[in-house]
C-alpha cells in the first residue's frame, strides 16, 4: 500500500503533467502551485535560473523541444531477386 507521501507525490506529479499544454501562463501558475520557491535542481543545465523561474525555463525548453521533434519513418526496400 502506497504511503501518504507517494500518493501525494503521484498527484502533484499527474498534476503537473496535466498542466503540460504548452500555455505558459497554466504552466507558470501550476509550477508555483506545486514547487517550492527555493527549489534546487541538481543537473547541469545550461540555465542560470534558480528556484521556480528554473523549473520554468526547463519546462518551456522541454516544451519547445517535443514541438521541434519529428520522426522520419521510412520502409526498408526489398530487392525483387
Amino acid at each position: 500500500m502506497a504511503t501518504a507521501q507517494e500518493t501525494s507525490n503521484k498527484a502533484r506529479f499527474s498534476r503537473f503533467q496535466d498542466a503540460s499544454t504548452g500555455d505558459a501562463e497554466v504552466i507558470s501558475k501550476t509550477i508555483d502551485e506545486l514547487v517550492e520557491p527555493d527549489v534546487l535542481i541538481h543537473m547541469p543545465l545550461p540555465i542560470e535560473a534558480t528556484g521556480r523561474k528554473r523549473v520554468r525555463q526547463i519546462r518551456h525548453h522541454q516544451i519547445d523541444l517535443t514541438r521541434r521533434l519529428r520522426c522520419n519513418l521510412k520502409r526498408p526496400k526489398h530487392s525483387s531477386t
